[in-house]
């Protein structure tokens, strides 16, 4: 059996994007097809390359319009900003054939070309991305059961539904939300403040910037910087004089990828994505351990702090992994 894996090359806030489901589908569909055409076999199911924001959500009606099975699993246990950093890529499974579809339904690219460097896959498709308008369909190559087993991250799904769940039955019971997503995902509160500078930017097909953050409650008197290219990088200490800086230096860092930086409203408890930032967010920021697949020493090099721009950083682990031992189609 062949399982086909997609996601997303996007560059649209969650309002564009629900205006843009009919086209959403299209892009997705027409990739997969030109993989079942290119692989000459039955593809049997479909899986999620991310469990991140759009890409955890395209698969569920992606399945259903292709009448396919969705497999609880991903590639990332999270969201990661680049192709080659999915798990699957990083224990050496190939990428190509790869296809790339726009929302209009209309335009198709494949690279077919034989290649070990999955970074290579990320520049082809990134480029063909950024020229039809940074919203686009991309499929890789089909991958085994076996492999889905073995270089996978199960219960993905699962995992973030038993989340959401949890941060409504706390508010339902007029408990916190916050200590909801601690309890269930072994996280830890690192900070709570308000936004007070926010410099973003458009780079590459990627959004990148830095946000400043001014502490109330437990934390006045405290301010500290998270980095982020699409998603949260790193979170550490703003030093005195940085305040309107985008480049200043670090103060002491807390955490860094491949754990989750993870910014909640504090007023509904909801997730704050990059794109939806602003100034004056009243936030929690809670770290949350990332998937042990992800931490390995094969993975940080594709994965880790250096690769993200900070040679200086080491990661250090934040806490242990909630692993997931059921799906919801058990409960």
């Amino acid at each position: 059996m062949l399982y086909c894996v997609f996601f997303f090359f996007k560059q649209k806030t969650a309002y564009e994007m629900l205006r843009s489901l009919v086209g959403s589908e299209m892009c997705i569909r027409d990739s997969i097809r030109t993989i079942f055409s290119k692989e000459g076999k039955e593809i049997t199911s479909i899986f999620m390359a991310e469990i991140g924001g759009m890409n955890s959500l395209s698969p569920l009606y992606t399945a259903a319009l292709l009448g396919l099975p969705l497999i609880d699993a991903d590639t990332m246990g999270r969201a990661y900003p680049e192709v080659q950093m999915c798990s699957h890529f990083i224990q050496g499974v190939k990428a190509v054939p790869s296809t790339c579809s726009d929302e209009k339904g209309n335009v198709d690219q494949l690279m077919t070309t034989e290649t070990d460097n999955v970074k290579e896959v990320e520049t082809f498709l990134r480029n063909f991305a950024i020229a039809h308008g940074l919203f686009v369909g991309v499929s890789f190559a089909p991958i085994t059961k076996q492999q889905i087993l073995e270089k996978t991250i199960h219960f993905s799904l699962s995992r973030a539904w038993r989340l959401g769940k949890s941060i409504l039955e706390a508010r339902h019971n007029m408990t916190s939300p916050l200590d909801a997503i601690q309890a269930r995902e072994n996280g830890k509160l690192a900070f709570q403040g308000k936004l007070t500078y926010l410099f973003r930017h458009e780079q590459g097909g990627f959004t990148k910037g830095v946000m400043h953050l001014e502490g109330f409650d437990q934390y006045v008197g405290k301010k500290v910087r998270i980095d982020f290219q699409n998603e949260n990088l790193i979170l550490a200490d703003l030093l005195p004089g940085d305040e309107q800086n985008p480049e200043g230096k670090r103060g002491e860092v807390y955490a860094v990828v491949p754990d989750l930086i993870c910014l909640v409203d504090n007023e509904n408890y909801q997730p704050i994505l990059t794109e939806d930032l602003r100034f004056g967010l009243r936030v929690s920021v809670i770290l949350i351990p990332s998937a042990p697949m992800m931490e390995t020493p094969q993975a940080l090099e594709v994965v880790g702090p250096k690769c993200f721009g900070y040679p200086d950083v080491v990661h250090k682990r934040i806490g242990g992994f909630v692993a997931q031992h059921l799906s919801l189609i058990h409960i």
